[in-house]
């Protein structure tokens, strides 16, 4: 009996081992998903501060799907810092897939809206941005998946008021 009580034993500590191991090996494995800036939508623009709905595309590379419970973000729209923040809303990117999610943005008139202004004013067709940050997923041993994507949005076609 208590070769029995030993050999379990060994079993499951060999069996919890393995566990570790293939957690360990599935945070390894995962690839940063591409999030790119989708959509600007000017919602509301007041003296002091000014409201868009900015949408991202979010892009999974990877074999399984992402269950993001949230996003902390960074945007910075042609060298200058747009937005920045953090959300808890969920969504879910399926595997091999993507998946469009939407952040409302509150930006104040000195920071944010003076150099977009002038390049609408300028008929400047393309912006260069970059977007960092930081997918929270629900994966065993895996808290955060960290993103940095530059890119060009079209202001006539992704810009819209």
């Amino acid at each position: 009996m208590i070769k029995q009580f030993g050999r379990a034993r060994e079993a499951v500590t060999v069996a919890m081992a393995l566990t570790v191991i293939g957690c360990a090996t599935l945070a390894d494995s995962i690839q940063s998903p591409d999030v790119s800036l989708a959509g600007i939508k000017l919602i509301e623009a007041g003296l002091t501060r000014q409201r868009y709905d900015v949408t991202l595309k979010v892009q999974n590379p990877n074999a399984i799907p992402l269950s993001v419970r949230g996003l902390a973000y960074r945007i910075q729209l042609a060298g200058e810092d747009f937005a920045a923040g953090e959300t808890l809303r969920s969504f879910t990117i399926p595997a091999n897939g993507e998946a469009e999610f939407e952040l409302s943005i509150t930006t104040d008139l000195l920071s944010s809206l003076s150099s977009l202004q002038r390049m609408i004013e300028d008929r400047q067709q393309v912006l260069v941005y970059e977007i960092g940050g930081q997918l929270q997923v629900d994966l065993p041993f895996v808290s955060a998946i960290p993103f940095l994507k530059a890119g060009e949005v079209d202001l006539m076609r992704d810009l819209r008021y």
